[in-house]
């Protein structure tokens, strides 16, 4: 099994290889968790800068696992993009115009049900569910008690709950 702690340590001392790989280990997470953060139209370019970000300051992570410090950098990196874009007063969050789709598996019904989620609880679910923290380690990314996280992914999954069931009775009626 790989371990993108161990790589991120031999890249941080100089190993090339290691660097490409702890890259390409942590790619796809800090991907999706600026998709679920901020507009989907955003996501690549945030993912991008926050790994560069990760890669600069490799040398200041010192415990803990990688992933949930460069999860920290990615939140850190979508947050300044919403308060830059708040400032020159465009929507920070834009929903992208999609007709209501009754299949919820889909890709983009789904994108749509979380971000209809508060950002907190958005957070705590794209971190726990969908990336597969621990509850502690997602804490430490939110910057929160591990009490809350589990009360905001509470929360979060019964407001989709209630989403799925209001689509349901939609989709019926």
């Amino acid at each position: 099994m790989f371990d993108v702690d161990a790589a991120a340590r031999a890249g941080r001392d100089g190993d090339p290889v290691a660097l490409e790989r702890f890259v390409r280990g942590i790619q796809g997470d800090v991907w999706r968790f600026a998709a679920h953060l901020t507009r989907p139209e955003d996501s690549d370019d945030l993912a991008q800068e926050a790994l560069f970000r990760v890669i600069k300051n490799l040398h200041r992570w010192e415990r803990g696992p990688v992933l949930t410090w460069a999860l920290g950098v990615t939140r850190n990196v979508c947050r300044e993009d919403i308060r830059r874009r708040t400032v020159r007063r465009t929507d920070p969050v834009a929903e992208p115009e999609v007709g209501h789709s009754p299949d919820t598996t889909d890709a983009v019904a789904t994108m749509q049900l979380l971000r209809a989620l508060p950002e907190d609880q958005r957070e705590a679910i794209v971190l726990t569910q969908l990336i597969g923290l621990p509850y502690a380690d997602a804490a430490r990314v939110a910057g929160c008690p591990i009490g809350t996280i589990r009360s905001r992914v509470a929360r979060g999954r019964t407001a989709l709950a209630e989403a799925l069931d209001d689509d349901s009775i939609r989709g019926l009626a």
